[in-house]
């Protein structure tokens, strides 16, 4: 009976997070779930982008240490400009959200053609 119970609150779990439509449910599902959802796009986009970082490092370590310094210091400048770069998207699609979700679809227009 114990085990009854554990099937029926993890699919219970399932159903809040998504809904029977496929969309995403963020006012009844859980918390943790849905952070992770939305936050695997920009693991995947910080993981690439160290990949890249390491391939280049690879290839240009052959050509000396002044060359490899360059591109080291030069990847960690892209980073940032990456990271700040997804910090405003987060935040523009944060702030058109609440736009869309107050019914001010001009204002919400406004913030994402700015």
């Amino acid at each position: 009976m114990k085990d009854d119970n554990t099937d029926s609150n993890s699919s219970t779990s399932d159903s809040t997070t998504t809904s029977s439509s496929g969309k995403l449910n963020l006012l009844d599902g859980p918390i943790t779930a849905t952070f992770w959802r939305f936050s695997m796009p920009l693991w995947f986009g910080f993981l690439a982008n160290v990949l890249y970082t390491w391939v280049d490092l690879y290839f240009v370590s052959k050509l000396g240490e002044n060359a490899t310094a360059a591109l080291g210091w030069g990847e960690q400048v892209m980073f940032i400009l990456f990271s700040i770069g997804s910090g405003f998207l987060t935040a523009t699609g944060i702030v058109v959200a609440r736009r869309i979700g107050e019914q001010n679809h001009q204002g919400a227009v406004h913030t994402a053609q700015q």
